[in-house]
């Protein structure tokens, strides 16, 4: 049975849920875009750490850990209600077209450059994760808004 306290305590972790994401998110890309770990001059920890980053991202996004393992299952059930279980399929969608766009972009756009596989792993990952999330974060953003 729902208590007031449940969905008080639901409402307050759906709202900063988004907010977390999009920050994490954020810092992120934001790493990537100024350290490139792939890039010759990396240092290998930097490729390693941007590996268990994404990892994490990954598994947030594709596990739904967004609703709190220490919540109690009524609690993840209302934070993970039917909207946002929709946005979280809107989300996947988004990431899965972003890194079609990647692989294919990388593939048409080389310009005589080559890359190897793990340089198209970077690329791609970064982007469809980077996009899902942000998806994700969008939609339930609008949803509080518009509530």
């Amino acid at each position: 049975m729902e208590t007031r306290r449940d969905v008080e305590k639901a409402d307050a972790m759906s709202r900063k849920r988004p907010i977390l994401l999009f920050a994490a998110t954020i810092i992120f890309l934001f790493v990537q875009f100024f350290t490139r770990p792939m890039s010759a001059e990396s240092p290998r920890h930097a490729a390693i750490m941007w590996a268990i980053n994404a990892l994490l991202l990954m598994a947030m996004l594709v596990t739904r850990l967004q609703g709190g393992l220490l919540n109690r299952k009524e609690v993840r059930d209302l934070i993970n209600d039917d909207v946002s279980r929709e946005h979280h399929r809107s989300a996947i969608a988004a990431g899965f077209w972003v890194a079609m766009a990647a692989a294919m972009g990388l593939f048409f756009l080389d310009a005589g450059t080559t890359y190897t596989a793990r340089d198209g792993a970077y690329f791609i990952v970064t982007a469809s994760v980077g996009a899902a999330i942000l998806t994700f974060c969008y939609l339930e953003f609008r949803a509080h808004r518009d509530a």
